[in-house]
């Protein structure tokens, strides 16, 4: 199997979720969600690891989410910690040549939350007066 057929990358996917319920991964309450998100971003960039670049989800996700505003940034703010947690994975388990955009975009993540950490405070104070009123 090759690093861009779709079932070597599910069972990466399906991987990492076990991983996150584990001790090593964190315990995660719910890992599922953060392979849900994993797999929505590999698909937005085309369903290859080696599409898993810095340009292509920045270009192809990212940008097109903030856009169309279908998503809150909060929750994408969450899938991009999600995308961190598996690059870190992934990483790990692939050989150098193969993770070195991985790294990059890994290095580049906290990065981007913390610039819609100020739209994620702000969401968050628009739905508590929305809950108020209510």
């Amino acid at each position: 199997m090759t690093i861009t057929t779709s079932s070597y990358i599910e069972q990466i996917v399906a991987t990492f979720e076990k991983h996150l319920s584990s001790t090593d991964g964190g315990a995660k309450i719910r890992p599922e969600m953060y392979s849900l998100y994993v797999r929505q971003l590999l698909s937005a960039v085309g369903k290859s690891l080696l599409n898993l670049t810095k340009k292509n989800v920045h270009s192809e996700y990212v940008q097109k989410l903030l856009t169309v505003g279908t998503v809150s940034v909060t929750i994408l703010c969450n899938k991009l910690r999600s995308l961190e947690y598996f690059c870190i994975f992934v990483c790990n388990i692939l050989s150098r040549d193969t993770s070195a955009n991985l790294q990059k975009l890994q290095k580049c993540l906290p990065f981007w939350r913390s610039s819609l950490r100020k739209k994620c405070t702000i969401e968050d104070v628009q739905r508590r007066i929305i809950d108020e009123a209510e």
